[in-house]
């Protein structure tokens, strides 16, 4: 969503003390988007470092990290706050649809009028459906942000540990598959979940985001799912991409005051952006 849609958003809602609020949080946001947006000419997309390096070796996190990781929480307050109006709207829909379904059995109105509510509803219940997948991409988005500040957190998917006291120091896994693999195939992987758990893959983010947009990450090519590396279903996924070659990187380090963080990367590590 673009800045004018979050703002006319806001105006429809009707939550004036919260619309404020809102207004203010994107006025600290978008200008710079804007600003680097009128300033982009070229780009490029900067190598990743080794999977594995020494601690004499890691670097800090640089200041750029440091802004991506404030500009993503200024973002996430918006999202929260338009997640709040959007949810009360689902609720007022969800009961002006009981009504209606009362007074359609009475004959008081036409099924006509009643499946436009429905529709209404409908809509209503995928943006805020929608507006919660972007708030779990912006947290995944931080915690990628922050592992390539910890490289040598890294370790790679075929030296595991096997203990439970190991596994727990380690924060970052990285199988470096050779496969040529776009998030268009996704269906694949989604295939060999359902067969394995009867449900489907708990994609939280497929392709290019606009949070990642947003912030300055190419995740074309990269599929975010929300389960957690140290659960049955993500070794089981973990197992299965290793065996297809498929590169992917597995988080299992949360956001402090996230309500997510842990999830399994598919694909490249998502590389910044830099604009030139």
């Amino acid at each position: 969503m673009h800045a004018g849609g979050l703002r006319q958003e806001i105006v429809r809602s009707g939550m004036k003390r919260n619309s404020l609020n809102l207004y203010i949080a994107l006025m600290l946001l978008f200008p710079v988007a804007g600003a680097q947006a009128q300033g982009r000419k070229k780009q490029r997309i900067v190598e990743s470092a080794p999977t594995v390096i020494s601690e004499a070796n890691a670097p800090a996190i640089t200041q750029n990290r440091v802004e991506i990781v404030k500009a993503a929480e200024v973002y996430k307050t918006s999202l929260r706050q338009l997640l709040a109006v959007r949810e009360a709207e689902a609720i007022e829909a969800e009961e002006n649809m009981s009504k209606l379904n009362e007074l359609y059995r009475d004959g008081l109105i036409s099924r006509l009028q009643l499946e436009e509510e429905e529709r209404n509803l409908v809509e209503v219940r995928h943006k805020v459906e929608e507006t919660r997948k972007q708030l779990t991409g912006a947290d995944s988005l931080v915690v990628e942000s922050l592992a390539q500040g910890e490289l040598a957190s890294v370790t790679d998917f075929e030296a595991m540990p096997k203990s439970r006291a190991a596994l727990k120091k380690i924060a970052y896994i990285r199988f470096k598959g050779t496969a040529d693999w776009s998030a268009s195939e996704i269906g694949k992987v989604n295939t060999f979940f359902r067969t394995r758990f009867r449900k489907p893959l708990p994609v939280s983010v497929a392709g290019q985001s606009e949070t990642h947009t947003r912030l300055g990450y190419d995740h074309r090519n990269a599929v975010d799912v929300g389960v957690h590396p140290d659960s049955i279903e993500g070794r089981a996924l973990m197992i299965y991409l290793s065996g297809q070659n498929i590169p992917f990187m597995a988080f299992r380090r949360a956001v402090p005051g996230s309500a997510t963080g842990p999830h399994i990367h598919i694909g490249k590590v998502s590389q910044k952006t830099l604009i030139q």
